[in-house]
């Protein structure tokens, strides 16, 4: 699935696995969502917010991980992978 973001991003393109959402929620902040679920922790991945010009990711996965990348499209990249690893029981140990 392919997301083109409103704002200061909008010329990225994102991938996300059919399972995965992206949905505004604030002027500058999306969340990412597990469409499998209809509601509950299971459904929420992350939250990305901008922040000066950067993009915070905020997992839940293992208490509050915290991430910062340069692209709205570099967060969502991280979200996919490390939601992956978190399905077939691997850590979230990445950081910046």
């Amino acid at each position: 699935m392919t997301f083109h973001p409103s704002g200061p991003a909008s010329d990225e393109e994102m991938s996300l696995p059919d399972v995965l959402i992206l949905e505004p929620a604030g002027e500058h902040c999306w969340r990412i969502c597990d469409t499998r679920f209809e509601a509950g922790l299971g459904r929420f991945l992350a939250v990305i917010d901008e922040q000066d010009g950067r993009f915070a990711v905020m997992q839940t996965a293992l208490g509050f991980v915290w991430t910062t990348f340069p692209t709205i499209a570099d967060a969502v990249s991280h979200v996919v992978r490390t939601s992956a690893r978190q399905a077939h029981g691997d850590s979230v140990a990445e950081r910046s």
